[in-house]
């Protein structure tokens, strides 16, 4: 059982929000390229604490947390960051096999 859910997915414009048990996932939009995601993180009680940010990472050929240089974190939280990037790492290589499935 996933600790993650989807709290809010409207659109058009996307609005989309996670959370996971400590820490919340806000959709800011599309890369500069518009192949990929990028998310804001936040701490689940508060908008006003930026943790960081969720992007993807080209040499490792998947999504990143890039921290605010003033947080700290404990494992409960990371657990909650680390299966949101395998989350959405997973969505984008399936995405990109489905992509390549359809060109054949």
């Amino acid at each position: 059982m996933s600790i993650l859910r989807k709290i809010v997915d409207t659109g058009p414009p996307r609005a989309e929000i996670w959370e996971g048990r400590y820490v919340r996932f806000d959709f800011i939009g599309s890369s500069v390229s518009g192949k990929t995601e990028v998310w804001s993180v936040f701490p689940k009680d508060s908008m006003a604490e930026y943790l960081g940010a969720i992007q993807w990472f080209a040499r490792w050929r998947k999504y990143a947390f890039h921290p605010n240089p003033e947080t700290v974190y404990e494992e409960r939280c990371l657990v909650d960051i680390s299966l949101f990037l395998t989350m959405l790492t997973n969505n984008r290589h399936r995405h990109k096999q489905q992509l390549s499935a359809t060109a054949k």
